[in-house]
């Protein structure tokens, strides 16, 4: 009894809500008579019921250009596959619907999206659900028929909800094919024989002759064909008259002074790519939008930063800071370790051990790479000319090294870092056994 109550209260209010807002209004109010196919989707019903058919009818209003709303209520059977049931199940859906129209594919066809809430009732089930409330959504293709008639082929899935919680998936998918008309009598009827017009007599004006060979603006287009009269001297234009617009952007070539403008761009009057910041980088390529009045940028609009700090020229204090420093929001180096020779390493005697006074600069080079994760560092060592050349070579390799394994322990990645040893060679004193040439060299890259 409740679901019934239920059901005649929505049914009521579909038909209230007609009366209200379309009143006398036949010319935004639409009768739909047609048919349906339901089957089940999920497994909570495929297991109770096989597919169903219902004979539908609807109403919808157009609410404003594009929306509609409305709904249909349709009379139907599912065949019921569980014993205990009768063989045939009766079902009443009710749907209330919000249509969109999404695409408009010509002037005979178009996409709608629906969706809306629904009620949906069921006899023969025994002791089981008999009735829900729910949801269903879908798309519609709408094809004109006739100056009264349309075609409408609706594909939608019904979710059931218990207790307002959403339960399994899709429950019902319905393929439905009904007609459309702005009155029920049209619905059914043949044709729709349209009213006399109405003669009405205007007074006779005298035919202008037109000339098949007067070509006003000399373009080579006669004036009866120009889509485009008027068009200066010298200009090129196509079979109609038009001058030539290769980048189709609306603006004919002979004034267009940003040609080649990619499809989809905002233009100004001459056709030249917007550019908001005038840093003549146009905006559809500009990274870097809303740079300042007068800074200098590369071609994809990006301000410059000479040094590679971060820090865009225009707003750094420090612009020669060495490569990869770590910098404040000024650009001004905090610390680092300059490439080349690393100032401040020691070793012990002739040994491959630092010494405590290198433990500074070394912290440094440790701070700069945690801190930039990227950076990979290449470690050279040398030797002063003391003992053989391999001697001399095994030396420059194990300083390498050492260096390698205090940022290692530290935890810089070893795979960052690159070692090699040249031994005693490339003297940087005259003097081949200066403890000046016995120095480690770094360069970073990415």
């Amino acid at each position: 009894m409740k679901r019934i109550i239920i059901l005649t209260v929505l049914t009521g209010l579909l038909f209230i809500t007609k009366a209200l807002i379309a009143q006398e209004d036949g010319d935004k109010q639409f009768y739909q008579a047609g048919l349906s196919v339901y089957y089940p989707f999920s497994t909570n019903v495929t297991n109770q019921m096989g597919p169903g058919i219902d004979l539908k009818m609807g109403y919808e209003y157009l609410l404003i250009p594009k929306l509609k709303i409305g709904g249909n209520l349709g009379i139907g059977a599912f065949d019921a596959k569980n014993p205990s049931w009768k063989a045939m199940i009766t079902y009443l859906p009710l749907n209330f619907n919000a249509v969109y129209s999404l695409w408009n594919i010509n002037e005979n066809s178009r996409i709608e999206i629906i969706a809306g809430p629904s009620y949906h009732t069921t006899f023969g089930m025994g002791k089981y659900r008999l009735s829900s409330l729910g949801a269903h959504g879908g798309l519609r293709y709408c094809m004109k028929l006739s100056a009264m008639r349309e075609l409408q082929l609706e594909l939608s899935g019904h979710e059931w909800v218990e207790e307002m919680v959403w339960t399994g998936s899709t429950d019902l998918i319905e393929i439905s094919a009904v007609i459309s008309s702005p009155g029920i009598k049209t619905i059914f009827s043949k044709g729709v024989k349209p009213e006399p017009a109405k003669v009405v007599e205007f007074e006779k004006e005298p035919v202008k002759e037109v000339s098949m060979e007067k070509d006003s603006d000399g373009d080579g287009v006669p004036d009866l064909y120009d889509k485009s009269p008027g068009t200066p001297p010298g200009v090129s234009v196509d079979s109609y008259g038009r001058p030539f617009d290769d980048d189709m952007d609306g603006i004919p070539d002979y004034i267009d002074l940003g040609k080649n403008t990619p499809l989809g761009v905002d233009i100004d009057s001459r056709g030249r790519p917007l550019d908001s910041d005038n840093d003549k980088v146009p905006d559809y390529r500009d990274c870097h939008p809303g740079t300042p009045e007068g800074v200098k940028v590369d071609k994809m609009g990006v301000p410059l930063d000479s040094d590679g700090d971060g820090v865009p020229d225009y707003l750094d204090k420090e612009l020669n800071t060495p490569k990869y420093f770590i910098v404040d929001k000024d650009g001004i180096g905090l610390w680092g370790v300059k490439e080349g020779i690393m100032t401040g390493v020691k070793f012990e005697g002739e040994k491959a051990v630092l010494s405590g006074g290198s433990y500074e600069a070394l912290f440094n080079l440790f701070l700069m790479m945690y801190v930039k994760s990227n950076i990979k560092l290449e470690i050279t060592g040398y030797s002063e000319d003391i003992g053989n050349a391999a001697e001399a070579m095994k030396r420059s390799v194990e300083r390498g090294e050492a260096i390698r394994d205090y940022l290692a322990g530290l935890g810089i990645e070893a795979k960052r870092i690159t070692v090699t040893g040249k031994g005693a060679v490339d003297f940087i004193n005259s003097n081949s056994k200066s403890l000046d040439n016995r120095r480690i060299e770094i360069r970073m890259g990415e």
